[in-house]
């Protein structure tokens, strides 16, 4: 909730007028949790790391958004008509099993869709050196790694928590909000990731002594 919000609350619930200026210092409270949370000691080990980002705004930064994957942005130059077709084509490249393959799915996809969607296999080939590092991991890994569920639905539950803001004071006031709705977020964590066992053999066989028991 809002300051407006919880002091409406307290005057219709409670018959008690608050003033903003005392819930921001009772809310500070979460500030020094959020510190904490923020350094605390991280594992030695991970097997994934996901780099992505909320973009919130606030009256001390005007930030706009993008992020955006490599299929979403070449699907983007495609009319609803078109889409599952060429998704599906796209599919052959990032699905391939060696770099061999994707090569070949690569020209075959030109092939089919450079005379009418030209900029979606160019953008591939001048990212190509960043995206090839993909195949360097089985396929097994690679499903963990570019099924991007988790970290949607992550950002999708902290969007619903800023979505009825325009913009908040500060930027103490967008990590309170965001610290609390995490926190709540992480006690429905009880599910793994899709296909992690097989993932999981997979990191043990190419980096087993880095791996803990």
């Amino acid at each position: 909730m809002s300051t407006c919000d919880i002091q409406a609350h307290f005057e219709e619930a409670y018959d008690v007028e608050v003033s903003p200026t005392f819930i921001s210092q009772v809310t500070n409270t979460v500030l020094d949790k959020v510190k904490i949370w923020q350094q605390r000691p991280l594992n030695t080990v991970y097997p994934i790391v996901y780099l992505d980002c909320l973009v919130v705004r606030s009256r001390d930064s005007g930030a706009t958004q993008n992020i955006v994957h490599q299929v979403r942005h070449s699907l983007r130059f495609v009319g609803w008509k078109e889409r599952k077709e060429v998704a599906a084509d796209l599919r052959t490249i990032y699905g391939a099993s060696t770099l061999q393959q994707v090569e070949q799915a690569m020209d075959e996809f030109a092939a089919t869709w450079d005379g009418k969607h030209p900029g979606i296999s160019q953008s591939w080939r001048n990212n190509w050196s960043r995206l090839s590092e993909f195949f360097d991991y089985p396929t097994e890994i690679r499903k963990v790694i570019y099924t991007t569920n988790a970290i949607e639905s992550l950002n999708a539950s902290l969007s619903k928590v800023t979505k009825t803001r325009r913009s908040f004071p500060n930027d103490e006031a967008v990590l309170k909000l965001l610290y609390l709705a995490l926190h709540k977020i992480a006690k429905k964590w009880t599910t793994p990731l899709r296909d992690w066992k097989p993932a999981m053999n997979q990191f043990i066989i190419m980096y087993g002594d880095r791996v803990p028991p």
